[in-house]
């Protein structure tokens, strides 16, 4: 079967964007565990639609899901890259 994947970017209705680097370990569990399952706690943002070879480049703490949430049969390549930029 063929089938599309898409990248979603959401916002979080207290944190916004990008997890916080400050957020507490009592926060981030409630966050994983119960937000994480309520859609009313969120809203999609941003959706990056399928496309061969494409590359999506983003901060680690945005907050980010694909869809759906399932793979081809010969599996999926993700290739993870860490980088620093410096600002001017």
């Amino acid at each position: 079967s063929n089938f599309f994947y898409w990248m979603f970017f959401w916002e979080h209705d207290i944190y916004g964007k990008e997890l916080p680097s400050n957020i507490s370990d009592e926060d981030y569990d409630q966050m994983i565990r119960v937000d994480s399952e309520n859609l009313d706690r969120w809203r999609l943002s941003t959706v990056i639609g399928y496309e061969q070879n494409r590359l999506v480049s983003y901060p680690s703490s945005y907050f980010h899901s694909k869809y759906p949430n399932k793979s081809w049969k010969e599996g999926r390549e993700v290739y993870v890259i860490f980088y620093k930029f410096k600002l001017n």
